[in-house]
């Protein structure tokens, strides 16, 4: 189940978000949320991108507040977490924002 909501003046979040998503991923044991342009732009990340079939939507109160129920794949969510698969490799996540860190500062011309 995905709930959604308007953003508000107090979110972070990129210019020209209209709504925020919200579910439990139950692989990374925390919550998965979402900035959109619109409710349709939503839609197409769950239905079209990541190819689950949408089993109910209702509308709750309040702007671009929704419950949308899903039926995903079990596959979406028994992947590991990029975390694991650091760990896999040998990295931490603090190895790999070390490693971005100095990227940043590389492609910097002024740095």
């Amino acid at each position: 189940m995905v709930t959604t909501r308007a953003a508000t003046a107090a979110d972070q979040v990129p210019q020209g978000t209209v709504l925020l998503s919200r579910f439990w991923h139950p692989a990374l044991h925390r919550w998965s949320e979402n900035s959109f342009e619109s409710l349709g732009h939503a839609m197409h990340l769950f239905l079209d991108e990541s190819g689950w079939a949408l089993r109910q939507q209702q509308p709750l109160d309040g702007p671009h507040a929704y419950e949308l129920i899903f039926e995903a794949r079990r596959e979406d969510f028994s992947r590991p977490s990029t975390e694991e698969m650091l760990q896999d490799v040998g990295l931490t996540a603090e190895d790999v924002a070390d490693m971005m860190d100095r990227v940043d500062r590389e492609s910097d011309p002024a740095g």
